[in-house]
């Protein structure tokens, strides 16, 4: 019953509302070829699809929104999952605040990775000085149902500066921090659940029979983590319809010390096996937007990463484990689309999209040193 517990709570949330209402609709699929879904070291290919719904109220004072999504692999159905999203927040002239409910539901096989977020957010928005300011701020509960030593009270708070100017050109400049509060207290080394196998013998990076397990270079325990990250993007326009941006980020942990998971690395597991705060990175990327004509819009980017992870070690193609060598991933990400928003009636729309996307992580732990390319073909309905 715990699993179902947000989609009851949405169904008691759309009960009490006023028949009478302002409602959005949102349909959409996503259908693609991936070589390496599981970013494996030895890839395994699959077909991979999402059926996607969301519905929306918009009330005078309140909104309230639901999301969810099946994901659906051919070539292993004990990673299909469901993921959804309760939000109740207002909008205001300067801003909006709200409070919003994840949610990860997975095959018995695999509810490792089942999880949970409760969060607070805040957002204020002003001008002075010719620039736009806008203020993000979020308070949030992490709890995986699986992973008790991963739980955690988080807050972030960022600040992001706009500016544009009458030559084509407009600057974004963002700095943030985060600071993660552990529940659990974890003082020794060793496997999570030495039950807990990579679903029917499946690896981290391929075929293997490992354990889930933490491991921590400095202080194991790790009550706490604090991050800081930045960036700042350049855009100016190339001609009418067309405009190239080039983006710089990083981020760097200050508490030199972060919870690792050894295990699986799929992207959409990145809080629990690639958290953010458990690395120091520098990326590089540009961007290039295009509205060609019959309204199409071609969107095309690449991305240069360098990370330096904390806490983890380097796995050799033997399975062994060297502590001494910091794991050190070099990563070149690059991606294409083309899209075509249709109207339909008045308040209706369909847009189709095309996506391409190339993938190279070069890691000096044999784990996680891969490569993918998929192409996706996506249709999103909107009423």
């Amino acid at each position: 019953m715990k699993k179902y517990l947000l989609t009851t709570l949405m169904l008691m949330t759309v009960w009490v509302l006023p028949a009478a209402a302002q409602w959005q609709f949102t349909l959409s699929t996503d259908q693609s070829y991936d070589t390496n879904p599981f970013r494996y070291a030895e890839a395994l290919a699959s077909y991979v699809a999402s059926a996607d719904v969301g519905l929306q109220y918009s009330g005078q004072d309140l909104a309230v929104s639901y999301t969810g999504s099946y994901n659906f692999f051919e070539a292993y159905n004990a990673r299909n999952y469901y993921w959804h999203q309760l939000a109740l927040f207002h909008e205001y002239k300067n801003g909006e605040w709200g409070a919003f409910v994840n949610q990860r539901i997975n095959d018995p096989e695999y509810n490792i990775y089942d999880y949970a977020t409760f969060s607070l957010y805040s957002t204020y928005m002003y001008r002075a000085a010719g620039m736009n300011y806008r203020w993000y701020n979020q308070l949030a509960y992490d709890s995986y149902n699986q992973l008790s030593e991963l739980n955690n009270i988080n807050f972030y708070s960022g600040l992001r500066v706009n500016r544009s100017f009458e030559s084509g050109m407009s600057v974004i400049a963002n700095g943030g921090f985060t600071y993660k509060q552990y529940v659990k207290d974890v003082t020794t080394t060793g496997t999570l659940n030495p039950s807990v196998q990579d679903g029917g013998h499946w690896g981290r990076g391929g075929m293997g029979d490992d354990n889930m397990g933490f491991h921590e270079n400095s202080n194991f325990s790790a009550p706490s983590v604090t991050k800081v990250d930045w960036s700042l993007r350049l855009a100016h326009a190339l001609w009418e319809k067309a405009g190239l941006a080039v983006i710089y980020k990083g981020n760097y942990n200050l508490s030199s010390r972060s919870r690792n998971v050894i295990g699986l690395s799929y992207s959409n597991e990145s809080l629990i096996y690639d958290d953010p705060t458990g690395y120091n990175a520098q990326s590089i990327g540009t961007e290039l937007t295009w509205i060609l004509p019959l309204g199409i819009t071609w969107k095309s980017g690449y991305y240069y990463a360098d990370k330096t992870y904390i806490a983890q070690g380097v796995y050799s193609v033997d399975d062994s484990y060297n502590e001494a060598i910091g794991r050190r991933d070099f990563r070149h990400n690059a991606w294409s689309y083309l899209s075509k928003r249709i109207a339909v009636g008045a308040n209706a729309a369909i847009t189709p999209t095309l996506r391409f996307r190339w993938l190279d992580n070069q890691s000096n732990s044999y784990y996680y040193d891969y490569q993918t390319t998929s192409i996706s073909l996506g249709l999103n309905w909107e009423f």
